[in-house]
């Protein structure tokens, strides 16, 4: 009974801390709110205006801002902000954006990395199991529960890369077009951006519009390009990018290079097709050992192992 008591005081005592920590930030989070920089809606899955969010959310990103701040002071200044940029580089790649997007993605780990735990201790306690051995499966469960966010975040990045590798030949034709029916670069853009838009799940269409919107905020060409291959961290955009940079730069014909780009990006979609088609060989084996073989060998085995019981004296 002890154990359980204790369990309960301290879930008890960290509820009534995290939510001291939501109202003591109450006064910082509205400084954040005016002095944050508002970003276009195009391409951001975070909500930046904070009436617009959850009570989970806000209490989340709090929580993830005060981790930061709190323990990023005294650990070591270069690998905070080295974790702080990879987090966000991921979290852009997989289009969660704003400027409380690194906030909630670590208040979101450490909160479910505290619930598995808690859930853990309180299962192994009920169940009957000693406290030493019930803080090991807490710690198991808090393990668990502060890298499941980073699995689903990459996860979705992976997803969009791939999505981008797969849509890119068919925005070169569309640029191609719209530049040999007479448009400029700018406005082929503008046209492109405009139409992909139109379909909710286009990530094409939605990145076109922000880098259209940086276009017309009084950001140069070359720098929207190369954010746009940054800020989604895939291969094909970012050559895709340097590729525009260049072609700009030495004033080739863009049309030509585009048909040029648009043809290798096809060859390499058709490889990685390919590719995935080869691999599927390989990886049908591990299903076909452990599930279908024995199910087959039950079948052809089991009458004749069953013949051979019964005539056995």
């Amino acid at each position: 009974m002890t154990p359980l008591l204790i369990s309960l005081g301290a879930s008890l005592g960290g509820g009534l801390f995290f939510f001291g920590v939501v109202l003591a930030l109450r006064s910082r989070r509205d400084m954040q709110r005016r002095l944050a920089v508002a970003l276009p809606a195009e391409g951001a899955s975070v909500v930046d205006d904070e009436e617009q969010q959850s009570f989970l959310s806000r209490l989340l990103s709090d929580v993830g801002a005060w981790v930061a701040d709190t323990f990023g002071a005294s650990a070591d200044a270069g690998a905070t902000t080295k974790d702080n940029s990879d987090s966000e580089q991921l979290l852009s790649a997989a289009g969660w954006r704003g400027p409380r997007a690194v906030a909630l993605y670590a208040g979101a780990r450490m909160g479910l990395a505290l619930s598995l735990a808690f859930i853990a201790v309180m299962g192994a306690l009920v169940s009957g199991s000693e406290l030493s051995q019930a803080s090991q499966y807490g710690a198991c469960g808090g393990f668990l529960g502060y890298f499941i966010p980073r699995f689903v975040v990459g996860s979705r990045a992976n997803k969009r890369r791939l999505f981008i590798t797969r849509t890119l030949p068919d925005v070169v034709d569309m640029f191609v077009l719209c530049v040999e029916a007479g448009l400029g670069l700018n406005a082929a853009m503008k046209r492109v951006g405009d139409e992909r838009s139109r379909y909710p799940d286009d990530v094409m269409g939605r990145e076109l519009s922000l880098m259209n919107y940086q276009l017309a905020s009084g950001r140069t060409r070359e720098d929207a390009f190369l954010e746009l291959g940054r800020r989604n961290d895939a291969d094909d955009l970012k050559a895709f990018s340097s590729f525009m940079v260049q072609s700009d730069k030495l004033g080739t014909n863009i049309a030509d290079a585009l048909r040029v780009f648009a043809n290798e990006s096809r060859s390499r979609r058709k490889q990685m097709a390919q590719e995935a088609a080869n691999k599927a060989a390989v990886k049908l084996l591990f299903p076909l050992v452990l599930f279908i073989f024995p199910t087959m060998f039950l079948v052809i085995l089991g009458p004749a192992i069953m013949k051979l019981q019964a005539a056995m004296p």
